[in-house]
């Protein structure tokens, strides 16, 4: 059956493959693999099966690969609106990032597998909370922390699947894993005094507020994690790199792996 046959099967078809959202992570994976000259990402996977030890799993996207780091990419598309993240206005762009690393001489770390602290260009704002256009207190499904949540695990399961592999541990023995996450979405940052707001109604003032639309955050909370005690830091802090579609080129082209560091852990 055409189109010309039958326009309004042709209507609902296109409408039903632009709601799922798979040719937006269509069109980043090929952005990406057009693009690698310039960045030097190369695809190693996509809609990659993952689980973790808590019943939990899905699919990984994508993921992109750049020597001993592998991005650990969701992409999310979202009909309107923009994501606004939240953060004081005394606070700084960072540059730290607190993720998972591998290790194939190190097992004794929970399958080899331990929290890693570094620094990341670009620099960009960090930030701990987001407001979701739509989304309740209670929609974890709409949340950012769902989503973050979400991809911190695949990250963590793909870094105990790759610390497996022998032949890569063989020729990187050290690896290093960021989770991301790439939207359709307009993102901007809302900075604020605290202090200023009342706790009568809870809202910002108006001429407290200092909006700005940002290529990228570094989304910074403890969003779990599979691994027990033991192996991980008391608070699970973990970095999402969100980053805006149309300026996920330019801020491959500038992702430069700086100084990791192993976290220390409560013993």
């Amino acid at each position: 059956m055409t189109a010309k046959e039958d326009p309004e099967f042709a209507k609902n078809t296109l409408e039903t493959a632009n709601r799922s959202g798979f040719p937006f992570q269509m069109a980043v994976k090929r952005m990406i693999e057009d693009s690698e000259k310039d960045h030097h990402w190369e695809i190693v996977g996509a809609e990659q099966a993952w689980g973790d030890p808590t019943g939990r799993g899905g699919f990984i996207d994508i993921v992109a690969r750049n020597g001993t780091v592998d991005l650990i990419i969701e992409c999310k598309r979202r009909a309107e609106g923009r994501w606004v993240f939240l953060r004081e206005s005394s606070s700084w762009i960072r540059r730290d990032v607190l993720i998972v690393g591998s290790d194939v001489n190190q097992r004794h770390l929970g399958k080899g597998i331990y929290e890693l602290a570094a620094s990341i260009e670009p620099a960009t704002v960090e930030c701990e909370f987001c407001a979701v256009p739509g989304a309740s207190e209670k929609d974890r499904g709409r949340s950012l922390e769902g989503l973050a949540s979400d991809v911190v695990l695949a990250a963590e399961a793909w870094a105990v699947r790759t610390v497996s592999d022998p032949d890569l541990g063989a020729r990187f023995p050290r690896r290093a894993y960021i989770p991301m996450i790439v939207t359709n979405l307009e993102i901007a940052e809302c900075a604020f005094d605290p202090a200023k707001v009342p706790l009568s109604d809870g809202l910002i003032p108006p001429d407290e507020a200092v909006p700005d639309v940002v290529p990228a955050v570094r989304f910074t909370k403890s969003v779990g994690g599979s691994f027990p005690p033991g192996f991980v830091t008391k608070d699970r802090r973990r970095t999402v790199l969100v980053v805006s579609a149309p300026q996920l080129q330019a801020f491959l082209c500038q992702m430069m792996w700086l100084r990791p560091t192993l976290l220390e852990v409560p013993q």
